[in-house]
């Protein structure tokens, strides 16, 4: 069971990998980006698709991951709660494909947290969850057999996985690219996945947790460049989450940006780097405010 478990995660990596992969990326472009970075980008008529390409692929090292989110909630010392999630008998009802696109995100996430939390019973119906909505958006159709029986032998090697996963973006590319509007659906799936891990941090966190508070209020900038995302599609069908996001991001204008010291290094060819540090500083009156419009934002889309 958890062999099928870790296949479906898979496909849900390739989906979220392919959200961070539109355009063309050549391995050595992936370098890891800070969490705490700052993204500027003012997209201009006539360079769309660049700046698409060069905005998601900031966007995946920045935004973290459900899996990464579902760790740090359980290296806090939380409880596994499965109220806390979307129940996987809604997946038949979501019909339209932006629905399914966000509850693949959504579910992919709560796949992630049960996974994590060691609890198969659980995972197995988000398991069957993600696979129908996968199935539904015609994700599984798009990945030849022998990518699963390489995924298969090399179970338990993470780096081997991610490679295949990397090459298989080849693949869904082209596939997905017959028909554009699959690239706002991935999109969508990104968005699903971020607003399930903060609905997932913000259920976990009481006063103190420190930890969940940090990785809340850095948010501000995974939202920054998740909206910055958004912006670089014209399509009616992203009206709606672009409002949602945009009223999240409103309330994090109160989150202060603190600027730390100024660094400087060499590097191992003797160049100097400058660099420097950032913090977030929000309150629990803001990071509260903050939950409540996730909850109701969430709750639209599951119900």
């Amino acid at each position: 069971m958890r062999k099928l478990i870790l296949h479906c995660l898979t496909i849900f990596s390739i989906v979220v990998l392919f959200s961070a992969c539109s355009g063309s990326i050549d391995s050595g472009d992936l370098e890891k980006k800070s969490a705490k970075e700052e993204i500027a980008f003012t997209p201009k008529e006539g360079v769309y698709e660049s700046a698409r390409k060069e905005n998601i692929k900031k966007i995946f090292h920045a935004l973290p991951s459900p899996v990464e989110m579902a760790d740090l909630i359980k290296k806090t010392g939380s409880s596994f709660d499965k109220t806390y999630l979307n129940d996987p008998k809604n997946a038949s009802k979501y019909v339209t494909s932006a629905q399914q696109a966000m509850n693949l995100g959504i579910y992919g996430a709560d796949l992630s947290y049960t996974s994590i939390f060691q609890q198969d019973r659980q995972s197995l119906n988000y398991l069957f969850a993600v696979q129908e909505i996968a199935k539904a958006l015609d994700v599984e159709a798009s990945i030849d057999k022998k990518v699963f029986d390489r995924l298969k032998g090399n179970q338990g090697n993470q780096d081997s996985l991610m490679s295949i996963i990397t090459e298989t973006y080849w693949t869904i590319n082209a596939y997905l690219k017959e028909n554009e509007s699959r690239e706002e659906t991935s999109a969508l799936v990104v968005a699903g996945g971020w607003i399930e891990g903060l609905h997932l941090a913000g259920k976990h966190y009481i006063p103190g947790n420190l930890e969940l508070h940090e990785r809340i209020a850095e948010q501000k900038y995974a939202l920054d460049n998740l909206v910055n995302l958004m912006n670089t599609y014209d399509s009616a069908s992203l009206d709606g989450i672009k409002i949602d996001l945009k009223e999240i991001q409103a309330l994090y204008a109160e989150v202060e940006i603190i600027k730390g010291k100024t660094s400087k290094e060499k590097d191992a060819l003797g160049v100097v780097v400058i660099g420097g540090s950032k913090e977030v500083s929000m309150d629990d009156v803001t990071l509260q405010k903050v939950l409540s419009k996730i909850k109701d934002i969430r709750n639209k889309y599951i119900n």
